[in-house]
């Protein structure tokens, strides 16, 4: 008999990854999202159209399309387009993170089916000139591939892993959140019982929509690398974690998010995401993978930088669009990138994406990651609704002196702090970004008015219950 107990155990053990996993999904989007998203139905006198990226061509989902000076607005949809009711307004506006807005008056729009093109925030729109789709590109004799080349023939001289020793501190940060959580979803008969909710709304970094923050996790860890022999240590110095899954082990989502969220590097020939592998725009077949564009001069951080445009030859390619800013000088530093997938790659439930990292170098031109950025849009089911995810790492205190080498005794090559789980709120003030600080820190209230809903109560025990393999009683057995 007891056998037996011990194999159904194992057997909720071996299961709990994968209850874990659509935890969210079943029990939060049967709570919180299981409805239409979208906007009130429109008249048949409305404004039609698609906006694009002005330099790749590519559709833009999600930007903003509103009256100026208003909010009657939508947004685009997942192939750009948009559909507008006419309102007594006189111009209609275009905003998206990363592009510039614009407005045009309506009687440009009237009538016809309009095509927007946003340019990125450092161009004008006279700027842009370029027509992927009609171009002749050539690489031989191209300025801008020569300019990549020598970026590509440098990345090796400044190479932090490259040296003896180098040690650093990162903060970690990853949020969770239900996506498209908008006015008309939360009229839906489900949300009655849940109207606090609209109180921790936030807003995603990627397409402005209206996100539910579900899931925060943040860590302060120090690094250690020795080149020879070569040896890695992470120490935890700090973890947290709110929210909806807090009451079963994190470690396997953990997992899974380390191994969808990897490390970016962008001087590596291909790059590791959502458990794929894209060529990297500095790889050493990137001139033969991508097509690049020189643009104007910019000022990134109060230096001058020459904005370098990308896009794979072929739209379907497991590579990114976007742009590097390289310094003006004869050391080709990249001092900030911005990394978009393609539309047309169709990655499995992932909708959106954007990379942002940016670099410092010291006084011998070491380059040194400061700020790596991930914000993913998913679509787990149909085309409503999802889920959004950010993953922010922030890098400080970089040293190339020996440490102590003791750190490289440990047989762990993680170990987490006794005091790790238990630091205050003085604590993570000092330590968390702050930039990034938004209502998802609210995660705690929002999961104790939760917990007051029967409905949310009940069903948490449930999972609970399933997951751990046992009934929690009240009663103690004395020894």
């Amino acid at each position: 008999m007891n056998e037996n107990k011990k194999v159904v155990f194992l057997d909720l053990s071996e299961c709990c990854l994968h209850v874990k996993k659509f935890f969210v999904r079943g029990l939060l989007v049967a709570l919180l999202s299981s409805v239409p998203v979208g906007l009130a139905a429109q008249s048949s006198k409305s404004l039609e159209g698609v906006v694009k990226d002005s330099l790749s061509k590519e559709v833009l989902p999600y930007v903003s399309v509103f009256y100026k000076g208003t909010t009657d607005g939508v947004m685009t949809n997942d192939k750009g387009g948009f559909k507008i009711e006419v309102l007594p307004h006189d111009s209609l506006s275009f905003s998206c993170i990363g592009y510039r807005d614009v407005s045009y008056p309506l009687s440009q729009l009237r009538g016809k089916y309009s095509e927007i093109l946003l340019s990125p925030s450092q161009y004008q729109l006279h700027e842009v000139v370029v027509n992927p789709g009609k171009e002749r590109y050539r690489r031989k004799g191209n300025p801008a591939v020569e300019f990549v080349q020598q970026i590509i023939d440098h990345k090796g001289l400044r190479d932090p892993y490259s040296r003896d020793y180098y040690s650093f501190q990162r903060y970690r940060k990853l949020m969770v959140a239900l996506n498209d959580f908008d006015s008309i979803a939360q009229q839906k008969w489900m949300y009655k019982r849940f109207k606090f909710l609209k109180n921790y709304v936030d807003t995603s970094v990627i397409s402005k929509k209206p996100i539910l923050p579900l899931s925060v996790m943040e860590a302060v860890e120090d690094n250690y690398i020795r080149k020879s022999p070569e040896t890695k240590r992470r120490i935890i110095e700090a973890y947290r974690k709110d929210g909806v899954d807090e009451f079963v082990s994190g470690d396997g989502m953990d997992h899974f998010f380390a191994e969808t969220f990897k490390e970016v590097d962008l001087y590596q020939n291909d790059i590791s995401l959502f458990l794929l592998r894209f060529v990297s725009p500095l790889s050493s077949i990137g001139p033969g993978f991508y097509k690049y564009y020189l643009n104007d001069t910019v000022m990134i951080d109060g230096v001058k930088c020459r904005d370098l445009s990308f896009v794979p030859m072929s739209s379907e390619s497991l590579g990114f669009t976007g742009h590097m800013y390289v310094t003006l000088d004869s050391t080709y530093f990249v001092k900030k990138a911005v990394l978009n997938i393609p539309e047309k790659i169709n990655l499995n439930f992932v909708d959106n994406m954007t990379i942002v990292q940016e670099y410092e170098r010291t006084p011998d031109s070491t380059r040194i990651l400061k700020r790596d950025d991930i914000a993913v849009e998913f679509k787990l089911a149909g085309k409503k609704g999802g889920f959004y995810a950010r993953r922010i790492n922030l890098y400080s205190n970089e040293s190339f002196s020996p440490p102590d080498q003791t750190v490289f005794h440990e047989d762990n090559p993680v170990i987490t702090r006794a005091d790790a789980r238990v630091k205050d709120k003085s604590y993570w003030d000092v330590n968390r970004d702050v930039e990034t600080a938004g209502k998802e820190d609210n995660v705690r209230d929002m999961l104790k008015d939760m917990r007051k809903v029967p409905l949310y109560y009940y069903s948490e025990k449930l999972l609970g219950i399933i997951i751990e393999g046992y009934i929690p009683t009240s009663r103690v057995n004395s020894k």
